[in-house]
């Protein structure tokens, strides 16, 4: 199955890049991290970017609506500016998608506008299932609620 079309490439791979970049600067300059585990989620993506047919799913708790972008901090800077490398992730409608700018910005940002509560069967899933299927990452966070 042949890659879903991004509503523009260039930006998308812009979009992510910069905030890959200013979320990498952020953990190294200002925080004191520590990851356990890492090699397998790189040993994970190495293997997807270089097969067409395997996907990543990863599944993550989380706090706030900072723990996406700012977890894009512990990968290697090349993964920020392709499309092919960098995640998709499941974004609430109700938060990220609640105005024209927001939703260009954020669907620009590879996330797939979810409706909360909508359950399993619901286009979102679908489309995080095609981004699978097409060989790229998809990231889900299992939380009813978070704000940042």
């Amino acid at each position: 199955m042949p890659p879903l079309p991004l509503p523009n490439p260039f930006v998308s791979a812009l979009t992510v890049g910069v905030v890959g970049t200013l979320s990498k600067a952020f953990l190294n300059l200002a925080c004191r991290t520590n990851v356990t585990g890492a090699e397998h989620l790189y040993k994970a993506w190495e293997d997807a970017r270089k097969s067409e047919k395997k996907g990543i799913l990863t599944v993550a708790n989380h706090i706030s609506v900072m723990d996406d972008p700012l977890m894009w901090g512990i990968l290697p800077l090349r993964s920020f500016f392709s499309n092919r490398t960098s995640r998709w992730t499941l974004g609430a409608r109700d938060i990220m998608f609640t105005n024209p700018i927001y939703s260009a910005f954020f669907a620009n940002g590879k996330v797939i506008d979810t409706i909360r509560g909508g359950g399993r069967f619901q286009d979102a899933v679908d489309t995080a299932i095609e981004r699978l299927d097409a060989g790229d990452w998809v990231r889900a966070a299992l939380l009813g609620l978070a704000f940042g």
